[in-house]
């Protein structure tokens, strides 16, 4: 729960204005702020020591120059910078970009451009054995093309092994300089990529543009192999013209056919991410043979944000289609007998997301198509994985309620405890949640407001907390009492120096007053607990980030033997001590549906989505791929319930398909 990524309502509105429509944001949405702007182009991915890493282009600060970001990866979307390559030589003086890369003998062979020398930039060669440090080749640049046909540029580097030589794929500019085209030069197998081992391969463009979306050029060539013969994604006309897709095949490596005169992948749709255009692409496959198209875009035109993402492909009559993505609804099917894993949630999306700079100064990155909808929605699963939102992906009630935390107490009632309501009365008792039931998880009723913290005040008297966000309730059996968890900060935003804060009450009308609950080294929110055999696991939110700390907005968990602690904090194989990708939040854990472990389900906060984790113990956690969750949907809850209230649900507010097997 995070207010500090709102700027204002008017800062929605302006935004809207734009044209940004409430369009959903891929699965991954990847960016590089280090210079003072979300940029991140030209991406290439390769796979390398248990690990996928990505080179991209990155400006300096102001704008100047360009160098090369790293990021690593466990699952080809969630990314974490790891690194950069800079300018330290003489011919790099202007900046280098634009890289293209692959694996061979344990080494990392990175192929990259030198930038604003106009026709004399040229193809760099470096390589790394850690995938981060790299070495200069002592004979860059190692390629620049001859010919009347050209102008002697050479940017846009892309090498494939391929019938046993390798071909170097560039893009250059005819001798006015306005045409951008595609070139090949090739080196022996056992080449070291040094400049003397590269032979240009034919005195004439590739492939130029001719068809009326690729206007005046061709660049950033992607090469991969697939049953004898290879393919070509392309990128089509200059920046935000559009620039799209396109896709070409050869069976030689030099003489390339278009297999359509259409884009393979256009630009998006008025107010998507990638309005302006998706461009720049790198074709990817996984060793499970899997495959992935990784492109640039943005939704400004102006060249102020760039972002970074993927689509899976599948491949149908030889060539390659675009696979259907993830977050399409489920069909969802009762069982007779079997229980029902029902999500509670609200709907958001950013408008901007908050960093601090080395200065220790906070500043707002715009974020695409902003949207709020703090109402309850709800979603069906049987596999606690893949999700059917019920009502459309509406709300199923028109409260306001924003991270809606609902469980069925041991009376039978449902119960919800919501962030926010009751401000008129909050100079006098300071922030509030709110308090609803249900018999049924259909008619719902408002209890009222908790001013939870009304009694923790400075010495004069004031309220000293200035906030209570995302409040959950854990129903204590050997006490026979509820208790209340929840965060408050006393700083200027709910994210710094937050603690988690608890009361107990057995009656819902009187409660015990505020104490600390977990207090670690860190600012922590979004806390929500799991028993097991004796343990009490409590899963919540680092709320750290900056130069300081690093990137630290992930869930982590601590463990004790007692309710109220005191609880060790377990460290995560991620990330130093967490446990799943960052940027995430509002944990919840369940038992796993269908095999013996646990989900873990989470919000990937800055990319409007949902993820969930498995772990077999409740300390070692893996990222599941195949899964699928309501739009949008921000900071949920899993409550199981049986097949005739999941009917009655699909009966009270519908549902995408639904094929009831029970009567």
């Amino acid at each position: 729960m995070q207010f500090r990524y709102f700027t204002t309502v008017i800062a929605v509105l302006l935004l809207a204005v734009k044209g940004l429509s409430a369009q959903h944001i891929p699965r991954m949405y990847f960016t590089d702020t280090s210079s003072g702007k979300p940029i991140a182009k030209d991406p290439k991915v390769i796979h390398f020591k248990d690990a996928y890493w990505m080179y991209y282009s990155i400006p300096g600060k102001a704008g100047a120059g360009w160098h090369i970001g790293i990021a690593r990866s466990t699952n080809l979307t969630d990314w974490q910078k790891a690194g950069e390559l800079n300018g330290t030589e003489a011919y790099e003086k202007n900046g280098l970009c634009a890289p293209g890369a692959l694996v061979r003998n344990d080494t990392v062979h990175l192929f990259y451009q030198t930038y604003g020398n106009g026709p004399k930039d040229a193809i760099c060669h470096a390589y790394s054995t850690d995938g981060i440090h790299f070495q200069k080749d002592a004979s860059n640049p190692i390629f620049h093309p001859s010919g009347d046909w050209n102008n002697g540029r050479a940017i846009d580097a892309e090498v494939a092994f391929y019938k046993g030589q390798y071909f170097l794929y560039f893009a250059t500019r005819d001798p006015k300089g306005e045409v951008q085209m595609q070139g090949v030069a090739t080196a022996p197998g056992g080449t070291d990529f040094s400049r003397e081992h590269w032979t240009q391969a034919s005195d004439a463009s590739i492939l130029k543009p001719e068809l009326p979306w690729e206007g005046k050029c061709i660049e950033a060539a992607s090469v991969i192999e697939k049953e004898g013969k290879l393919y070509m994604f392309y990128a089509g006309s200059y920046n935000n013209v559009p620039q799209q897709i396109g896709l070409a095949e050869s069976t030689d490596g030099i003489h390339w056919t278009r297999t359509a005169s259409v884009p393979f992948l256009a630009n998006g749709a008025a107010g998507e991410w990638n309005h302006s255009e998706s461009g720049h692409p790198d074709i990817f496959k996984t060793k499970d043979g899997k495959y992935y198209l990784f492109f640039q875009g943005n939704n400004t035109g102006d060249g102020q944000s760039w972002y970074l993402s993927n689509l899976e492909l599948n491949w149908r009559q030889g060539l390659p289609v675009i696979a259907a993505q993830g977050n399409a609804a489920q069909s969802f099917k009762i069982e007779k007998g079997k229980d029902v894993w029902l999500l509670t949630y609200f709907r958001q999306r950013y408008p901007t997301r908050i960093e601090i700079d080395a200065q220790g100064k906070t500043i707002e990155v715009p974020l695409p198509n902003p949207m709020l909808l703090e109402k309850m929605h709800m979603a069906l699963s049987n596999d606690g994985r893949h999700w059917t939102p019920l009502n459309d992906n509406k709300p199923v009630w028109d409260q306001h309620v924003r991270d809606p935390y609902v469980r069925r107490g041991p009376d039978g009632l449902w119960r919800i405890l919501s962030t926010g309501g009751g401000g008129k009365d909050r100079q006098k008792v300071g922030p509030s949640c709110l308090y609803l039931t249900s018999p049924d998880l259909i008619h719902w009723k408002v209890e009222g407001t908790l001013p939870l913290m009304k009694d923790v005040r400075s010495d004069s008297g004031a309220i000293l907390a200035r906030n209570i966000w995302a409040p959950e309730w854990f129903y204590d059996k050997k006490a026979r009492t509820y208790i209340l968890i929840w965060s408050s900060s006393y700083e200027d935003a709910g994210w710094k120096n937050s603690r988690l804060w608890y009361c107990t009450t057995r009656d819902w009308k009187t409660f015990s007053p505020a104490k600390v609950f977990f207090e670690p080294p860190y600012s922590v929110i979004d806390g929500t607990l799991l028993e097991h055999q004796g343990k009490y696991y409590l899963f919540h939110k680092e709320e750290e980030f900056g130069a300081k700390t690093g990137e630290r907005r992930a869930i982590r968990v601590a463990v004790a033997s007692n309710v109220y602690g005191p609880y060790k904090i377990i460290e995560g194989d991620l990330n130093k001590g967490q446990i799943v990708p960052v940027i995430t939040e509002g944990p919840t854990a369940i038992k796993d549906p269908h095999q013996k472990g646990w989900l873990l389900l989470y919000d990937y906060c800055m990319t409007d989505r949902f993820g969930a984790s498995y772990s077999p113990d409740l300390y070692h956690w893996t990222v599941e791929q195949d899964v699928a969750f309501p739009d949008a949907a921000r900071h949920g809850c899993v409550s199981v319930i049986k097949p005739d209230e999941a009917k009655a649900l699909i009966e009270a507010f519908g549902i995408a398909a639904p094929s009831p097997s029970q009567p």
